[in-house]
């Protein structure tokens, strides 16, 4: 991925992703690659991260395709933005989805319940801990969510379980010494900006 964390998923507005392929990197398509149906949320259709998507048809993908909602059409992996990636990043491939939680200020790795270690394998993990200490210079984070919602920190020097993030949440970063830690706490209630970033 490239150093700005920032851009690398920026909002595209709508109408540049709508049913074109002029954002995303020439050549790339799903085919076969159904896993975001799988790991991401849909509040439109009352699906939550984890489970499939009750309107995925094997060998044939979404039966609702021109109906499906707002969150679905506008919603493209990593690996279909990034030029950066290859195609091991392929989210069929690597077991999990890249996407970009502004409220966490963090890129997130959706994981294929079926496969909940895929993350930590390599190249993966090593790349990931590269970026991470990139990304931690702007108070930036990575973090990768499991089966149940279970939230791990990838930091420069290893990995912080933190537990399941709530809409309150917030994901703190922190030296210490020579090396670096993570926690998951409460965002102050005050009207006041805190120390959350926002992309």
């Amino acid at each position: 991925m490239s150093n700005d964390l920032n851009n690398d998923f920026a909002e595209i507005p709508l109408e540049d992703l709508y049913e074109s392929e002029n954002p995303l990197v020439p050549g790339r398509i799903c085919g076969s690659c159904t896993l975001c149906c799988t790991v991401m949320q849909v509040e439109e259709l009352n699906k939550p991260a984890g489970i499939t998507c009750s309107y995925l048809a094997a060998g044939t993908g979404c039966t609702i395709r021109d109906q499906r909602p707002r969150a679905c059409r506008r919603f493209f992996c990593g690996w279909r933005l990034d030029p950066n990636i290859d195609s091991l990043w392929k989210p069929s491939i690597c077991g999990f989805v890249l996407t970009i939680s502004l409220r966490y200020g963090s890129m997130l790795l959706m994981v294929d319940p079926e496969r909940p270690l895929a993350w930590r394998m390599q190249p993966y993990l090593g790349r990931l801990k590269e970026w991470s200490a990139r990304a931690f210079k702007e108070d930036k984070r990575i973090v990768a969510i499991v089966a149940g919602g279970e939230a791990t920190v990838i930091l420069p020097d290893g990995e912080v379980p933190i537990g399941v993030l709530g809409p309150d949440d917030e994901i703190v970063l922190s030296r210490v010494g020579v090396g670096y830690h993570a926690e998951r706490r409460r965002r102050p209630q005050s009207g006041a900006t805190s120390g959350s970033p926002s992309a």
